[in-house]
């Protein structure tokens, strides 16, 4: 039987989703039974040369062939270590799966939509766990095996002792991240206007001068573990860019292969989703009938003003289904299955 490890680092913790979703991918694989291969932390340029030469020497006495490694892609840090640790897993004959965080080819190449150099390595991975099939459309037209591609589908979002109390439909929008201008530009246009409906905001970086009718709630900046306790409101907003008109920028073109980690959020938090019609996850929302999919802010509030209770309800007792699912570790764990079932295939 084969050996399962993932690479275990210290990714900390902060008031934003960036640690959340690594932290929780490393709570999963430890509940799959994947042991950690070597555990990386910051240290001191000289301390880490020791500290790398030691880790790789373990990792050649403990890797035998076949075992499994589990990888979060891309390399954010210690990218030369894990660059020698592929080599030295290949020449092991040890398989390796990449689950994909982030692929900063489709965030920052505008459309020239190819593998940039540092993430080429990713071909060496022998299973690739990516977010959704348009994801999995542009990795196979950069040559890379269909048949060695599993799709996630949502991030998951783990959560401990959640319940929470139904609240009365009163069409309030929630709006949760980073609240600057420049990250969502998109709020200026959206609350200036003669709003049917309510708002509700929460993150960091909210500006007063935002909020000038009384549509508009600020409600504070809370860690990834504590704000879907306290979330209020009935749909939440996936949206990116400056215009009320389309998701744009560098971030709103992303959302077209992406899964935003704020879908996740919603659904843990049993809130029904809005998405942009032209977003990657808009698929798996109609699919599973989670929340409404638009072309724009417009649309969505006249969507919400003629929305009646019974056809929420049936929004709400979807994601209530789903809530629990991506609490749980779900489909993480369900990608780990079919990406070692493959792998068992090939050896076979």
């Amino acid at each position: 039987m084969s050996n399962l490890y993932y690479i275990h680092e210290e990714f900390g913790s902060d008031s934003t989703a960036a640690t959340k979703a690594p932290n929780d991918l490393q709570k999963i694989f430890q509940d799959y039974k994947f042991k950690p291969l070597v555990t990386l932390k910051k240290n001191s340029k000289i301390v880490r040369i020791f500290d790398y030469a030691f880790k790789l020497l373990l990792c050649l006495i403990r890797i035998r062939s076949n075992d499994i490694v589990i990888f979060q892609f891309p390399f954010a840090t210690h990218g030369k270590l894990k660059n020698f640790l592929m080599k030295l897993l290949q020449y092991k004959k040890a398989k390796m799966i990449f689950l994909m965080n982030d692929l900063e080819s489709l965030r920052y190449s505008g459309n020239k939509k190819n593998l940039i150099s540092k993430e080429q390595y990713i071909k060496n991975a022998d299973v690739i766990i990516c977010h959704n099939q348009r994801m999995k459309e542009f990795l196979i037209e950069n040559k890379i095996d269909s048949e060695k591609i599993v799709v996630l589908g949502v991030f998951d979002y783990l959560l401990d002792n959640f319940n929470k109390e139904k609240a009365s439909f009163d069409k309030t929008v929630v709006i949760a991240g980073n609240l600057s201008p420049q990250k969502s530009g998109y709020l200026t246009e959206l609350l200036k206007n003669e709003n049917r409906i309510k708002f509700n905001l929460y993150g960091p970086n909210f500006t007063s001068s935002t909020n000038n009718n009384d549509y508009v709630s600020y409600k504070g900046s809370f860690s990834p573990e504590k704000i879907p306790f306290i979330l209020e409101g009935d749909f939440g907003l996936v949206w990116d860019g400056n215009s009320i008109l389309t998701c744009s920028g560098i971030t709103g073109e992303y959302l077209k292969y992406n899964n935003p980690h704020k879908v996740s959020l919603f659904i843990a938090s049993k809130i029904p989703v809005i998405v942009w019609k032209q977003s990657a996850l808009s698929d798996f929302v109609k699919k599973n009938n989670i929340g409404i999919v638009v072309d724009d802010l417009i649309e969505m509030q006249e969507i919400i003003s003629n929305m009646s209770e019974e056809q929420y309800v049936l929004l709400k007792e979807n994601i209530e289904r789903l809530s629990e699912k991506v609490r749980e570790g779900f489909y993480t764990s369900n990608a780990i299955d079919k990406s070692i079932k493959l792998l068992r295939e090939d050896k076979n």
